[in-house]
């Protein structure tokens, strides 16, 4: 499930970019100059190269909103040559809790940064200590394992042990 978390000025100055994998809940979180269609192919585009030949093994589908700036669904499905892609899926007008994943991981990054803060401020070695805190909290769903944990595991399932998240 992908999303945006605005800050200060809607859609005009930089914003979070997060992308939550549904089975384990682990969230990766990037900051982009604003809330775009090119913006966030681009930090799809930069988690494709981080998960390298692995990224169409782990990401099969990508569920958004809405909103103006997921429309590029096939910019969004990264298309390989030899056909390899990532299926885009769209939740219904009004209906956030078809990507509930989601919005709980958007209701957790709230918690360090409310609403109206200027992500400008904020470095990107920051942003991720934070996202690493929140994918390493105990989860009472997981028997009080973490996000990250569970992740690794499914990872390994897929004889994928050499990925540095």
């Amino acid at each position: 499930e992908i999303d945006c978390v605005v800050g200060k000025r809607e859609g005009k100055s930089t914003c979070l970019m997060t992308l939550v994998e549904r089975k384990t809940r682990c969230g990766i979180t990037i900051l982009i100059p604003k809330k775009s269609k090119k913006c966030i192919v681009n930090a799809l585009t930069k988690i494709k190269a981080k998960f390298g030949k692995y990224f169409y093994d782990i990401f099969k589908t990508i569920t958004a909103d809405n909103g103006s700036e997921f429309k590029d669904a096939i910019g969004m499905s990264l298309t390989l040559k030899n056909g390899k892609k990532v299926r885009i899926y769209y939740a219904h007008a009004y209906h956030s809790w078809e990507r509930g994943t989601n919005e709980n991981f958007n209701k957790m990054i709230r918690r360090y940064y409310p609403k109206g803060t200027d992500f400008t401020k904020i470095t990107n070695k920051e942003l991720q200590a934070i996202i690493h805190r929140i994918n390493t909290y105990p989860r009472k769903q997981f028997k009080f394992r973490t996000a990250l944990d569970l992740f690794k595991e499914e990872l390994l399932k897929l004889n994928i042990n050499n990925l540095i998240i």
